[in-house]
Parts: C-alpha cells; sequence; structure tokens
C-alpha cells in the first residue's frame, strides 16, 4: 500500500502537522490506511481477506465487499450507485472514491450496513465489540460538532433531540443508532450533505413512539 500513502504524502495531505500529537483531533483516514498495512504485516494475509474471513463471512454480508481487490460480491459494478459532486457523477467520470483501501474502500449496500452496525453494537452480535472497548468515548481537542465524542472508529453525533452512536461516511453515508429510542439508520444521498434528513428520520420516529 506505499502507492496510497505516497499519494497522501505527494497530495500535500501530509505536508505539515496538524499539530504536536495529542494537541488536537484531526480526521484523517491515513491511519486507518496504516492500520491496514499492520494487520498485513502481523498476519502475513492479505487485507481484503482478513476482513472477508472476520467480518463479511460471519455477517453474511453478501452485497459488500473491498472495492477493487475482493470481486467475491454479489453485486456487480454496473450496479453501484454514482455519486455526486455537485453536477459532477464521479464514478461516471472514472474518478476512484474507494482509493483508500482500508480508509473506507467497502463497497455495500443499506442492508448489509444495518447488520453490520447491529453486529457491531447489539452485546452479543458476535463482532468486534465483544473484543475491543469501541465505545470507551473521549472528547479530544479540537473536535467539532456535530461529533459529541469519539470511541475507536465510532462517534457520538448530535442529531437534533438526541445523541447517536455510528459514523458518517465522507460520501453522504450515515450508519447510526439511536439508544432512546431503538431506532436503527442506515442510508444515503449519494453526495456530500449535512446529514440533516438523518435528524428528520429520526424526530420523526420518535414522534411516532410518542
Amino acid at each position: 500500500m506505499a502507492g496510497i500513502l505516497n499519494d497522501f504524502i505527494a497530495g500535500g495531505t501530509a505536508a505539515s502537522p496538524v499539530g504536536m500529537p495529542g494537541e488536537r483531533f484531526h480526521y484523517s483516514d491515513t491511519a486507518f490506511v496504516l492500520l491496514g498495512v499492520l494487520l498485513e504485516h502481523a498476519t502475513g494475509r492479505r487485507y481484503h481477506d482478513l476482513q472477508r474471513e472476520q467480518v463479511i463471512v460471519p455477517l453474511g454480508l453478501h452485497n459488500t465487499s473491498l472495492a477493487y481487490y475482493d470481486d467475491s460480491s454479489t453485486l456487480a459494478r454496473t450496479e453501484e450507485m454514482d455519486i455526486w459532486i455537485g453536477s459532477v457523477p464521479l464514478l461516471s467520470s472514472g474518478f476512484d472514491v474507494s482509493f483508500d483501501w482500508a480508509g473506507g474502500g467497502q463497497v455495500s449496500t443499506v442492508g448489509d450496513l444495518m447488520t453490520f452496525l447491529e453486529a457491531l453494537l447489539k452485546p452479543g452480535g458476535g463482532l468486534m465489540g465483544k473484543r475491543f472497548p469501541m465505545n470507551l468515548w473521549t472528547v479530544p481537542h479540537g473536535l467539532t460538532p456535530p461529533r459529541r465524542s469519539i470511541g475507536l472508529g465510532l462517534f457520538r453525533w448530535d442529531a437534533g433531540r438526541r445523541v447517536v452512536v455510528g459514523h458518517a461516511g465522507a460520501w453522504g453515508v450515515r450508519v447510526f443508532h439511536d439508544p432512546v429510542t431503538d431506532a436503527w439508520l442506515a442510508g444515503t444521498m449519494n453526495e456530500q450533505d449535512d446529514g440533516s434528513w438523518m435528524t428528520e428520520i429520526f424526530d420523526a420516529v420518535e414522534d411516532e413512539l410518542r
């Protein structure tokens, strides 16, 4: 994965530090790419094989794969929805939206995302939540709203009248759980947006329950 890391560096992403270690929060996919490299070196296995063996197969995520590395998904590339920045359709234009590999290169469906989130968060769900304290929340200096606090790859996120738990992707994907109403949400607008639709859905669920 030296090519991906070099691309980050050459592109100016790592031209200068945003602060001293522990000084301020700055979200970056680079750390996840490095983690993927460490996993491969520690196990002697390819990252996409580890992902399939440890996550995809046990959870039955039949429509999930690591783009450009794992083609065993039942989804054909022609079935992937386009992603837009303004009036530009990225996939149709040939832009690689999954270039960062372990930093978020998965192709999936709403159903598979929901299965993954439930397995991750529900007690006894059978995924990493049983092995690692992913919900040990911290509030690093510089963490900005709507993020309330951060765990290991998870956020507590302000969504209207509540604080939900999950993650938001760069291309508009939202995967969150409301612990109060036990509502689960996965979806996307297929474009970069502020996620206000997610808040509206959680509000509607809460109103209906009342």
